[in-house]
């Protein structure tokens, strides 16, 4: 849910033509934060929940449809988010590694 907030959030930003110029770009955030719901929801397929009914009865769910159409949906918005840091000429580690530099230099 906070991906798709986050996500909207940039699109708004984008649309009113903002100003405002964070310290990590609202791109790299997106990106970050769709990377690790499709790893999230990956894992969710690999190892589905296991629901005990009783303490003699285990009912194992299986992956269906909607899991894979959250699946998509996340690697779409990651996909989205490192399209849009190419747009500007950035990558995640430029930022990353630019944020470390500066620390040890202070």
């Amino acid at each position: 849910m906070i991906t798709i907030v986050a996500t909207l959030a940039v699109a708004a930003m984008r649309l009113t033509n903002a100003v405002r110029e964070p310290s990590i770009p609202a791109n790299a955030v997106v990106a970050i934060l769709g990377i690790a719901s499709a790893l999230l929801i990956l894992c969710r397929i690999v190892e589905p929940p296991v629901f005990y009914v009783e303490p003699t009865i285990t009912y194992e769910g299986a992956a269906q449809l909607p899991i894979f159409l959250a699946l998509l949906a996340a690697a779409g918005i990651a996909f989205g988010g490192l399209w849009a840091l190419r747009e500007e000429n950035a990558s995640l580690f430029s930022y990353a590694g630019s944020r470390s530099a500066r620390r040890i230099r202070l």
